[in-house]
């Protein structure tokens, strides 16, 4: 099964993807997106807003090819930090034309989501959360902007497989808890 964990930056995917990969069994494959530095390195050197949905699209193809499809193949469960609804949702928030960001996409959308976690909080939270370190390269409106992206694009896209958890005022065990108990109940479902 493959699950992914998405999100606006601050709302905590990445502490509790790293919290989930101590917590579950070996057949659970984690990874964290974008994976390949040749293309975080092209992502992170161009301010073409298409050039770097490419860059993105062209790692997740890479990425589901070489490693999670054959991963599910195998058996495991691929657990993912980001996925191609990163591009479509801040790029939908940046303005661009989500039909074509979804366009560019087709082959890093396989396999299908089999359920879809976004963790959402307050943008004021969200600034504080990121304050270590954070370039400040988004603004708390584009946050509360991205935010309200996501939660529109779970609700309408993935209306009975997704969780929508507000993280504001849980701490990263609580969520963490949760988005377990979700899993142990999707993959008793199989």
């Amino acid at each position: 099964m493959y699950f992914v964990i998405e999100g606006h930056d601050g709302a905590g995917k990445s502490t509790v993807h790293q919290m989930l990969k101590k917590e579950l069994g070996e057949e659970f494959l984690f990874i964290k997106e974008p994976y390949y530095q040749v293309f975080i390195d092209e992502i992170m050197n161009t301010e073409d807003p298409i050039a770097k949905a490419l860059f993105f699209a062209a790692d997740r193809v890479k990425l589901m090819n070489s490693i999670i499809t054959p991963a599910i193949a195998k058996g495991l469960h691929v657990v993912s930090d980001r996925s191609w609804i990163t591009s479509e949702v801040y790029q939908w928030a940046q303005g661009a034309d989500r039909t074509y960001i979804h366009s560019i996409q087709p082959f890093s959308r396989i396999p299908n989501i089999d359920h879809l976690f976004v963790l959402v909080c307050e943008s004021e939270t969200a600034v504080k959360r990121l304050k270590k370190g954070w370039d400040g390269y988004q603004s708390g409106s584009f946050l509360n902007e991205v935010k309200n992206k996501y939660i529109a694009f779970a609700t309408s896209e993935y209306p009975n497989n997704s969780t929508i958890i507000h993280t504001g005022s849980l701490d990263a065990k609580e969520v963490c808890c949760m988005m377990k108990s979700v899993l142990t109940k999707q993959l008793n479902t199989i």
